[in-house]
């Protein structure tokens, strides 16, 4: 009796073991789909974006390469208006274009001698 007791318990222990292993490959499987199915819609997603933003990239670099020459430019420029704005040069463009010299006679006028005017009246 304890035997077939014993056989009983063994075979209800393997029909367990063995029901919860079928039980356990279908859901193994489902669940490596779905990771599967899951991997190829993240690739597909990052396709989709790379795409997108692709032709606006090439438009950024484009675009950076406009403003790294407008920068040059601006920087030559600026050293340009440094040349010819610069005392010495506007001083000798003074004189060789326009004939300008320096005055030698200054004469300065005071001011109690423009109040003492403006008192006769």
């Amino acid at each position: 009796m304890q035997f077939s007791a014993f056989k009983r318990q063994l075979k209800s222990r393997l029909d367990r073991t063995s029901g919860t292993v079928n039980r356990r490959v279908p859901v193994l499987f489902i669940s490596m789909t779905g990771l599967v199915l899951v991997v190829l819609a993240f690739c597909a997603v990052q396709l989709c974006i790379v795409s997108f933003l692709s032709p606006h990239g090439q438009t950024l670099v484009r675009l950076n390469e406009e403003k790294e020459l407008l920068l040059e430019e601006n920087r030559q420029i600026e050293q340009m208006i440094a040349e010819r704005s610069s005392l010495s040069v506007v001083l000798g463009r003074a004189k060789e274009d326009l004939s300008l010299q320096r005055a030698g006679n200054v004469l300065y006028l005071r001011p109690s001698s423009v109040s003492a005017e403006a008192r006769g009246n």
